[in-house]
């Protein structure tokens, strides 16, 4: 006698038995995906997080945590244009006035990350959820990183927030900076070689400038002197004379713009750190 007659009878009868409890294993699944994420993601494991909770959100798509954390572990690995395409499936142009505090921030940031600061300036004046404060602070960092400093403290002029403060601060510190201008520096040093690199704070270029072209210069001197303009001693060291020289303008002018430079880095560095701790 055969134990089952019938098999597909029997087959149907074993998978209508097992339905509820492979439901239950998937719902297990779907907490158990959410629990490993939240661990993964608190350990600063955002490669494994963000695949984490892609697969979290195949089970919960409205997940709204599962969201922002997706997104934020892909700012983390720098995977930018991936966050900001995300947040455009969750919510479209027609809904990014809508879109929650959490997210808005994240969104905001990555704006700001990929330097597109008038985009940003437009959603943080249409979206109806984030704060007054959180909006001067995200609008203040868009002028910060154009090096609009005025425009930056005027934004944050009536603020009471203290980070917002902290960011009032450096935008005061950056109007303060005291310039280096490129064409005294070339000026300086087409007198005195080295002395414009001098004025922009490369003390010891500066004075290696000085040094070698005056040593060229003094040779090429001695060179003539000695053996008139037939000296191919003093050709020589006449033109390495010269290489010096132009070499000391060049570097002169260069230097004026990596003081600037230096000086505004400081202070966009400072501003990167406030805002994506924020």
């Amino acid at each position: 006698m055969r134990l089952f007659p019938n098999k597909p009878a029997t087959f149907l009868i074993i998978i209508t038995c097992l339905f509820p409890a492979l439901q239950a294993q998937d719902l297990f699944d779907a907490q158990h995906s959410v629990r490993y994420a939240g661990y993964l993601y608190n350990n600063h494991e955002y490669r494994l997080s963000a695949e984490e909770y892609r697969r979290v959100l195949s089970h919960r798509p409205g997940d709204t945590l599962a969201r922002l954390r997706l997104v934020v572990s892909l700012r983390h690995l720098e995977q930018l244009p991936q966050a900001k395409e995300h947040i455009h499936t969750y919510y479209p142009a027609r809904e990014r006035d809508n879109m929650p505090i959490s997210l808005a921030g994240e969104y905001s940031k990555i704006l700001i990350m990929t330097n597109q600061l008038a985009e940003c300036r437009s959603f943080l004046a249409q979206n109806r959820h984030i704060p007054h404060h959180k909006k001067q602070f995200f609008m203040a960092t868009t002028h910060m990183m154009e090096h609009n400093w005025e425009e930056a403290a005027k934004t944050l002029a009536s603020t009471d927030h203290p980070v917002n403060r902290k960011m009032q601060g450096l935008s005061r510190s950056a109007m303060e900076i005291s310039y280096k201008k490129p064409w005294l520096s070339v000026g300086m040093s087409a007198i005195v070689p080295g002395s414009g690199k001098i004025y922009a704070g490369q003390w010891k270029d500066g004075l290696i400038s000085l040094l070698f072209t005056g040593m060229a210069g003094w040779q090429a001197y001695r060179g003539f002197s000695k053996n008139g303009t037939s000296s191919i001693y003093g050709w020589i060291y006449g033109a390495t004379g010269l290489g010096f020289y132009a070499g000391n303008l060049y570097g002169s002018g260069k230097a004026a713009h990596q003081y600037n430079y230096n000086q505004n880095k400081e202070i966009i560095d400072a501003v990167e750190d406030l805002y994506i701790r924020y």
